[in-house]
């Protein structure tokens, strides 16, 4: 499965294939890490949808962060 893991600590980032079995275990790991490291983290499953996650480890659905697409023009 595709999956888009967004912190700021580039040990936690991830995007790309998840060799786990599960969304449930992406979402596992991304509640540990953002516990571990005290920051929220993102986790986008291409086909299952956005969470963000809290640093006390709570999980909300939607994005958290919004990607920066570089200056507009008006």
């Amino acid at each position: 499965m595709l999956v888009k893991i967004i912190c700021s600590d580039e040990s936690v980032a991830f995007e790309g294939e998840w060799e786990g079995q599960s969304h449930q275990e992406v979402l596992e790991y991304a509640k540990q890490e953002a516990r571990e490291k005290d920051m929220p983290v993102q986790v986008e499953i291409y086909g299952r949808g956005i969470w963000s996650i809290t640093p006390d480890g709570r999980k909300m659905p939607g994005a958290l962060f919004h990607e920066r697409h570089g200056k507009r023009r008006r």
